[in-house]
């Protein structure tokens, strides 16, 4: 196998899966052996022209079409400015119900992950020149659309299982006992009805995963961004 064999094998590595695989590696294939050719023609020893050829074709993220050339540190600045938006929301929305122990585990949760992710934003904020923003990279889009699919799918799982445990806590014996359910006073039905809604908060992890697949189609380098 040649130099020029090896380099496409290798730019090639990590896309083993892609449906149009072998038609797309004979063509670039082809092209950088008509780059040699041209090149040796033009006085350039064969291991010249086949190190020109090479640096030429360096990446084929370009040519995938999962692919999407994005301004990655615009998105990664305003999903940072969007997830601390919801831990702020939900955090705001656990401290006054913070009084029962099961809400003060989730609001200081939320008030951990809101502190790193401010600073996380800072941080991105600090460096917003005009290299830093326009800094482009090739993203697979299919896997992160994949990820916000299992993101909702273990969201509802969760909430589910959630639903069905607490209410197992609370009414479980009473059912299986067959004897009527009683609640005492409302702080009794306060309680309960937080623990049935705690649950519902994470809903800002498929949000913010969410989030993150639109910005990567909104910052599509050229599409309304130049």
């Amino acid at each position: 196998m040649n130099e020029l064999n090896k380099h496409v094998d290798g730019l090639f590595k990590k896309y083993k899966r892609y449906p149009r695989i072998n038609e797309l590696k004979e063509e670039i294939l082809s092209n950088l052996e008509a780059k040699k050719a041209d090149l040796i023609s033009k006085g350039l020893s064969e291991k010249e022209a086949v190190e020109q050829a090479k640096k030429d074709v360096g990446t084929i993220d370009y040519l995938i079409d999962d692919n999407r050339c994005v301004y990655i540190n615009r998105v990664r600045w305003e999903w940072l400015q969007a997830a601390l938006l919801y831990l702020l929301t939900a955090w705001v929305i656990t401290i006054p119900l913070s009084v029962f122990p099961s809400a003060y585990g989730a609001n200081l949760t939320l008030f951990v992950f809101t502190v790193l992710t401010g600073i996380l934003y800072l941080i991105i904020s600090a460096k917003k020149d005009e290299h830093f923003i326009n800094e482009k990279r090739d993203i697979p889009i299919k896997p992160y659309q994949i990820m916000k699919k299992i993101g909702w799918a273990v969201w509802i799982i969760y909430v589910f299982i959630s639903i069905v445990k607490i209410s197992g806590i609370f009414f479980g014996s009473n059912v299986f006992f067959s004897r009527p359910i009683h609640i005492d006073g409302p702080y009794q039905w306060a309680k309960i009805l937080l623990e049935y809604a705690i649950p519902f908060i994470w809903v800002i992890v498929p949000l913010a995963i969410n989030q993150y697949v639109c910005l990567l189609l909104k910052y599509e380098a050229g599409v309304n961004n130049e």
